[in-house]
């Protein structure tokens, strides 16, 4: 296919901004064939993709596992053994709980609300400072350059922590302050680059998977990224039950298995080929088509040709956007419609840390400090409860929509988290720790199907594809700052040797999680059977979140037009 040809197919002509009444009107407007695919229709015509997208989730699981892990592990008795510093009233030793709320702190600055690291600081240097180069480093090298760099740093973590660990774990040398010390060092440098492989995640694997999926996939994909994660949360929690039933003392085996998960990664990452949107942006059409040809497989019923040309046409309307109001840096989100997109990208995201992420992730820490005797037990259990909510969301975060699942999930969970405030008001028993576990197991489930996947899906789904790294390297950046402040102060909180609030920080989260909502109501839009092209139009329309759903676009336009003229041929 010739380059002129592309050109001449792909041309736009200037967006009519007008107003809400009116459509943006494109002379030249052409879409898709297959825009009018139902899901599975989609799935039967382009397996190869779909299968593409789901394989790249690996990647989430084994953040999910690393990540989570030592988050769980404050509650086994090693752990505590070899870092606890206080002594409770029975005389025996417990960790302190502003070292727990500082570990917690930087474990909220992996991406996601349920990680873990020592050494806030350098730590979260470390994951701005990648979230904020990655988006840079994709532009000028390519979003597998990311995956690569990711993939070393994950390495390397693995490594060093594990030596870290195995170094720790003989107290019996006459220098054991020494071999601590050291250790603490190579830990150091561990959690520094635990801190890269999540800035470039936060970025990258998302950033990857939009621009490689399509409308009918881009929910499921991206929800199924939000259930490796979970997944690999399950995982470690089987991990950690089973380290307490058999040697709990030896709490540093539980880091044992994370080559095996990582290895599942390396060869996806392998495979997959550059995104074609990268290709695209800088005139290497050719390759860009070679790439869509090894996401779709090569049929001879598709008109490369044409759905290139649809697809060149969505990058460079993007572009023409972004070179309206500025440039492609960062600064260009924070002008015109950009600003209200990159806002909207944070908003779902930032929502896992204030309507509870913070307490009921914490779980194995949160049901000890209550009282509760087997709090690996109650960890698995709501693990469980997080993994099949994920599940679920495959169908409804298409079927019902993000923004409905958003605004019930955070009524839920608004009202659960009052609930657990009001039990620890009645007293923390058998029955009402039992009903305390029933309340988290709700909150989770409504997690699982509201902020937990969508804050993953507006990451990407709501900024303009030019601008899509950026933006989401605001919005990762931005949620890790208010979860560091959640995930340091929760554990001061729950604790008896500060605030001792106990299960009553639920008071805490409910009034958070009911504003949060509002605010969701007033400001994120329903984003599901769009294409990017068509969120560029309405952003750009200026038309109101709670008004997105029904709005017509000029592409639905176009095909309306094309559906007219075929029937009349016939």
């Amino acid at each position: 296919m010739s380059t002129t040809k592309l050109e001449n197919d792909a041309k736009l002509d200037p967006i009519d901004t007008k107003g809400e009444s009116e459509h943006v009107q494109h002379a030249d407007l052409i879409v898709s064939e297959y825009d009018g695919l139902t899901r599975g229709q989609a799935i039967r015509k382009f397996p190869r993709r779909f299968i593409i997208g789901l394989l790249m989730s690996t990647a989430a699981m084994y953040l999910g596992y690393t990540l989570t892990l030592p988050g769980a592990i404050t509650a086994n008795r090693g752990f505590i053994n070899h870092f606890g510093t206080k002594h409770n009233a029975k005389g025996e030793i417990e960790l302190d709980a502003s070292h727990v709320g500082a570990w917690n702190g930087v474990r909220a600055l992996v991406v996601h609300t349920r990680r873990r690291a020592l050494t806030p600081q350098v730590n979260l240097g470390s994951q701005i400072l990648l979230q904020g180069i990655s988006p840079y480093t994709a532009k000028r090298f390519g979003l597998k350059f990311n995956l690569y760099a990711l993939t070393g740093f994950i390495i390397i973590v693995s490594a060093i922590l594990r030596f870290s660990l195995a170094v720790a774990a003989d107290p019996t040398q006459a220098i054991v302050l020494e071999i601590v010390a050291k250790t603490w060092e190579v830990y150091l440098v561990a959690k520094i680059f635990c801190g890269f492989s999540a800035g470039f995640i936060g970025t990258s694997v998302t950033a990857y998977m939009s621009e490689t999926t399509t409308k009918q996939f881009r929910g499921i994909h991206l929800s199924c990224f939000s259930f490796a994660f979970a997944l690999g949360g399950f995982l470690s929690a089987i991990a950690l039950q089973i380290l307490e039933s058999t040697h709990p003392l030896a709490y540093r085996n539980a880091f044992y298995s994370e080559f095996a998960i990582v290895g599942v990664w390396i060869p996806v990452m392998i495979l997959l080929p550059e995104s074609p949107v990268w290709y695209c942006r800088n005139g290497k059409h050719e390759q860009a088509m070679a790439s869509l040809r090894r996401l779709n497989g090569k049929h001879d019923w598709f008109d490369e040709e044409h759905e290139y040309a649809v697809f060149r046409q969505g990058v460079e309307e993007s572009e023409a956007l972004v070179a309206k109001s500025s440039n492609y840096s960062y600064l260009a989100c924070f002008k015109g419609t950009n600003l209200r997109r990159t806002l909207i990208s944070t908003i779902p995201f930032s929502m896992q840390n204030f309507v509870g992420g913070p307490l009921m992730f914490n779980t194995a820490y949160f049901l000890q400090t209550v009282g509760m005797n087997d709090a690996f037990l109650g960890n698995v259990i709501v693990n469980c409860v997080l993994l099949f909510g994920v599940f679920l969301s495959f169908y409804f975060v298409d079927k019902a929509g993000r923004r409905p699942l958003l605004l019930m999930g955070g009524i839920v969970m608004c009202v659960t988290n009052l609930i657990v405030g009001g039990m620890a008001v009645l007293g923390i028993n058998t029955k009402t720790g039992a009903a305390m576990l029933a309340m988290m197991a709700i909150w989770v489930l409504a997690y699982a199907l509201s902020c937990g996947p969508i804050g993953w899906l507006s990451l990407v789904e709501n900024s303009t594809p030019v601008l899509r790294t950026q933006t989401a390297g605001i919005a990762a950046i931005m949620q890790s700052c208010n979860g560091v402040i959640f995930a340091y102060c929760v554990p001061l909180m729950l604790s008896e040797q500060y605030a001792g609030w106990g299960a009553k920080t639920g008071f805490f989260f409910g009034p958070l999680s009911f504003l949060f909502t509002i605010l969701v109501w007033f400001t994120v839009p329903e984003t599901k059977d769009r294409t990017y092209a068509e969120l560029d139009e309405l952003y750009e329309r200026r038309i109101p979140a709670w008004r997105f759903n029904t709005t017509k676009t000029a592409a639905q336009d176009v095909a309306e037009a094309a559906a007219v003229a075929h029937g009349d041929r016939h």
